[in-house]
């Protein structure tokens, strides 16, 4: 655990400036061998500077390790938290090189994201590894629910290794573990959404910071839990964005498209690909029961889907349907 300076949550200790450590044991894998740690080359923040490691890639928290084709991954939660990192070496005791990022949870670091306040959804911290299934690799992660750094989503990418040993890291998609993009007919929850974008723009949520609520967020009926399911996304406001990657249209017929919503709000939902073009609009006036609303849509192929609202009030948005 490395923050620039002591925590409260270190209990009066002192954080490392050197990163992360290791023991080697003996053959029983229960006596330490020897009575020295050894340093494994991956820096904390404070000592990261003019490193492959800098700008806020240094070792943080929650590591571990893979072994793979003969090399050893170290996966870590970097310190700007939104980030799992990964550095490789020859030897489980380093010295490690820096590699990149496995995963954003707001796609930070891809394409114009470069910060909490342009990413494509809300950020804190996560932690997560990669596991190596057949030939193919996979990184699990978690975001936030429920305005709250300590309230937590399991989420699944696939990602792929170069022939090199590189990863390259992986888009937020809402197709996860699925292998492809998700078949564009029937029912789709909104809680699978891997955009969620604030008309104020979007932020870190800090441990302390409160909580702001006029942004959207995830949520559920009842306690934070892991059980029973009926997550949706409440309080969408004027210009917020909700996006889905990604769904695959050929070989089905749609032509029409409906959202399930409840709340104040009034207006419509504007209904865009990936690349901006409206496909479909949605006038709503929402009630204080869930409602369905719909609109014709043209679409076909491969597409990505947001919904942004125009209008005033706010709404909970809980299912999308393609008709």
């Amino acid at each position: 655990f490395a923050p620039n300076s002591p925590s409260i949550f270190m209990l009066g200790k002192k954080p490392t400036k050197h990163g992360p450590m290791c023991f080697e044991l003996e053959d029983d894998m229960f006596t330490v061998k020897g009575d020295s740690f050894t340093y494994i080359g991956i820096p904390s923040n404070v000592t990261s500077k003019g490193t492959k490691f800098d700008n806020g890639h240094a070792f943080f928290e929650a590591s571990s390790l893979r072994k793979i084709n003969g090399k050893y991954y170290f996966i870590y939660s970097s310190y700007l938290g939104h980030e799992l990192c990964y550095a490789i070496s020859d030897s489980p005791k380093g010295p490690f090189e820096f590699m990149g990022t496995l995963i954003s949870i707001g796609d930070i670091g891809l394409e114009n994201h470069t910060n909490p306040k342009n990413a494509v959804d809300f950020t804190g911290n996560t932690h997560g590894s990669i596991l190596t299934i057949g030939n193919r690799y996979y990184v699990f992660y978690h975001r936030q629910t429920n305005l709250n750094q300590f309230s937590r989503q399991a989420c699944a990418e696939e990602i792929f290794m170069d022939e090199n040993g590189a990863f390259t890291q992986a888009h937020r998609t809402s197709f996860g573990l699925n292998g492809k993009p998700l078949i564009g007919q029937g029912t789709y929850e909104a809680r699978i959404a891997c955009n969620l974008i604030s008309h104020r723009g979007n932020r870190f949520y800090g441990i302390f910071r409160p909580l702001v609520k006029k942004d959207p967020y995830f949520t559920q009926l009842g306690k934070d839990r892991e059980d029973n399911p009926n997550q949706y996304i409440a309080n969408i406001r004027n210009k917020d964005i909700v996006g889905f990657k990604t769904f695959d249209f050929n070989n089905v017929q749609i032509n029409k498209i409906s959202v399930n919503i409840k709340g104040s709000a009034k207006g419509q939902i504007m209904v865009k690909d990936g690349k901006n073009n409206v496909l479909s609009i949605i006038p709503i006036s929402c009630t204080k029961e869930y409602k369905n609303y719909e609109g014709n849509i043209n679409i076909n192929g491969i597409s990505d889907i947001f919904f942004e609202f125009l209008g005033k009030g706010h709404f909970d948005f809980k299912d999308f349907t393609f008709i």
